[in-house]
């Protein structure tokens, strides 16, 4: 049975990545993301990946990082796009 630090993720991959503000990235790019309704933005880096997917690397460990969930990405309040998670990156 796991314990509570095993809900805790440092990074994700996600899919279906739609940008809104931008055109596809490049470069990695920081951004603030919110991963579900209601939870605080947190700071990260999103570097290009694979077939249109990104890979996300927050600074603190997010919880509850789940597949299937949205993750939304933001400039200050500028929505920059967002995707799908596929999966959460464990250590």
């Amino acid at each position: 049975m796991g314990g509570n630090l095993d809900v805790f993720s440092h990074g994700l991959l996600a899919c279906n990545v739609n940008w809104q503000s931008i055109s596809e990235i490049e470069a990695p790019l920081e951004v603030r993301a919110q991963i579900r309704y209601g939870k605080r933005l947190a700071d990260c880096t999103v570097y290009p990946a694979e077939d249109g997917m990104v890979k996300v690397i927050f600074e603190e460990e997010q919880r509850a990082v789940t597949p299937g969930q949205s993750i939304v990405f933001y400039a200050d309040d500028i929505l920059l796009g967002g995707g799908i998670i596929e999966c959460p990156l464990k250590d």
